[in-house]
Formats: structure tokens, sequence, C-alpha cells
């Protein structure tokens, strides 16, 4: 299995075309076909009577994770040794959890009577224990999510399975970033990702990600534990406040830098200063503590990564950029008009209309 170990790229997550959904399409997939896999007098036993029945009955056993198994073939109508090679193949290298979990298959086959006997011996090269801990996910959304929770909790490690998957390594990288910048309380570095694709094509495939953080994991909630206590302390939890609070309260507290190592909503509230990146993680942290929906927008102008914030109250949603004056309750036209901004469809429409004042 070909792996890869790529160090995120923010510009290469920042791509703004084709990111923002997830095709679906129609497709053919092969799962175990449980009803009626096993031999009445013989409940240890599979049975199939053709390819697409004994092609289902191995991936019983993958999905069982047994390490040997007897399938009885009857009324046979092709090769049983050739299809029985075919079969153990496809389940190896062409199912996902086959291509993820499963070394190799070994098989031999015997004439009985009337019908065929296979024997497999399955090695394996995942315990069961990691099997079970894949988590089944369907969409960019669903995807997002995942992440977002493995993020959050400085986990080092996560395995997706994952349908209707119609794009590559750099779609999951992207979704990384985003996921990243959803959950400020935990951004305090951008990770390094090796990242591996079971089977290496198909629309439905098993991902494996492994994270490695800039910090180690006690000095990770260390700085988690000290930020919200700042977070507590600037806005207690239940106090109302209004996107314009939110605002001016960072806006005052905040100075704007452009040097290296205040790029985190740590940075901003605790040592009172940060550059744009800084300024819009800590501004959805606020939000978030308001309970007001807030996300990061990952822009880009002329090459380079822009970031700023889109807030959505009751009176719809609107651009807030911190690291500017006067950057507050934007549409997308207004936005658009001062230069500058380019972002993709895949954050809430900030419609054109007449200039309003944003509250809770």
């Amino acid at each position: 299995m070909k792996k890869r170990c790529l160090a995120l790229c923010l510009a290469g997550c920042l791509a703004l075309s084709g990111c923002n959904s997830m095709l679906v399409r129609e497709f053919v997939s092969v799962e175990p076909h449980k009803e009626n896999i096993t031999a009445a007098e013989d409940p240890s036993t599979l049975q199939a009577q053709n390819y697409q029945e004994l092609l289902s009955a191995i991936l019983y056993l993958v999905t069982q994770h047994v390490e040997s198994g007897v399938i009885r073939l009857s009324n046979y109508p092709g090769d049983v040794s050739a299809d029985l090679t075919a079969a153990c193949l496809e389940a190896v290298q062409e199912d996902p959890l086959g291509a993820y979990s499963v070394d190799y298959i070994k098989h031999d086959v015997n004439r009985i009577l009337s019908y065929y006997e296979a024997r497999l011996t399955l090695s394996y090269q995942r315990t069961a224990e990691e099997v079970g801990k894949i988590v089944s996910v369907t969409g960019s959304g669903a995807i997002k999510d995942e992440l977002r929770e493995t993020l959050s909790r400085f986990a080092t490690d996560t395995t997706l399975r994952i349908s209707y998957f119609a794009e590559d390594e750099s779609y999951i990288h992207h979704l990384v970033a985003l996921a990243y910048y959803s959950v400020p309380q935990a951004a305090f570095g951008l990770p390094d990702v090796t990242m591996s694709l079971y089977p290496e094509s198909g629309i439905q495939r098993i991902v494996e990600l492994k994270l490695t953080y800039p910090l180690e994991e006690e000095e990770l909630l260390q700085k988690q534990e000290a930020l919200m206590a700042r977070v507590e302390e600037l806005l207690p939890k239940g106090m109302p406040a209004t996107a314009r609070e939110v605002y001016d309260l960072l806006v005052e507290q905040v100075e704007l830098t452009r040097e290296d190592g205040f790029s985190t909503a740590y940075a901003a509230l605790m040592e009172g200063k940060a550059d744009a990146q800084g300024l819009a993680l800590a501004y959805q942290l606020l939000c978030d503590q308001a309970g007001l929906p807030c996300t990061v927008v990952l822009g880009n102008e002329e090459s380079q990564q822009k970031f700023w914030n889109i807030v959505t109250t009751d009176q719809g949603s609107r651009h807030v950029d911190c690291s500017q004056p006067d950057r507050f309750g934007l549409t997308d036209r207004q936005l658009f008009e001062l230069g500058g901004y380019v972002w993709d469809n895949s954050y809430p429409l900030c419609r054109d209309g007449r200039e309003m004042q944003i509250s809770s």
C-alpha cells in the first residue's frame, strides 16, 4: 500500500475551486450478503452458488476478522479454482476493509461429491481493535465533523471509511484545514498529516490519518485550559453580547502584528497581539462563547492567504475583518467592492442589500 507523508500546506488547502462538495454518484457496492450465507446443516460453513456470493462470503469472513473459514460451493457455474483466486485478490486489493486490514489470504479447494469446499486462511495487518475504531462517514460535512472532533482532542490518529469518495488526498487536507480553523480553542498550530488510502482508487475508501502536533499533548492541554479561562474572564458564559460588541472587545484588547508566531487565538487573547489569522480565530472563539454562529473564512489575495470571519445572527450573515479598521457587518458585494478579498461559495451567503447593524 502506497503511503505518503505530507506536511499540511496552507497554500494547498486554500485551493478555492471544486473543494466545497462531495460528488454523489450512482455506484455498485460489494457488501457481505448475510442472508442464507451459512449452510443450514453446518452454521460454521458459508455457502455460495456464483462469483458474487463467493466474494460476499470472503468479505463476510473479513468483517468478522476470523483467521479461517470454509465456503461450500454448490451448483457453481464457473471455474471454482480461478474464481476463488480472483475473489480473494478482489477482497484484499479492491474492498476498503480488505485493503486496510488483510495482509493475505491463502486458500485451497476440494471436490466433495456434488459440491466444492474451499478452505481459507486469513492473515491480518490490523488488529480487531483497530478495525473497530473505523468511523463510517458520508459527505464532506460528516468528514469535517469527525476531523473537528479529532483535532479538538489533540488525537494523533483517526481512520475513516468514506462512501461516495470522488476526491483525492488534497481534498482531505483541505478538510483538515477547515476543521482546524473551526476549533479555535485547540488551534495552536496546524498538525502535520500522514495519510494512507485503502484502496488507492475507488469511490469507497478507508482513509487513515496520523497527526503530529507542534507541541506535546500536555503543553497543548495546558494552553487550552489557560485560553478558555481567559475567554471566560473576558466574556462570562451566558452574558449577552452582540457580534459588534464582541468585535469591539477584541480590537480593543489586541494589537495587530505581522510577526511570526502570533497566528492563534492564544496569541491574541493571552499575549495581546496577533496577525489576521490569530484575530479571526479569536473572534470565532469569543463568538462561540457568546452563542453566535461564526466561522473563519480561508480566502486569498493574489495567491496569498487571507483570513477573516462570517458571523450569522437572526438578521443574516455578514463579513467581519478584525485586522482592518471598520470592516464589520459587510455584505458579499460590499466586501468584494473593497478589493483584495477572494473566497469560495462554501461559506454562508452574505446577501446584498442595505447595510444592517448585526446584533444577537
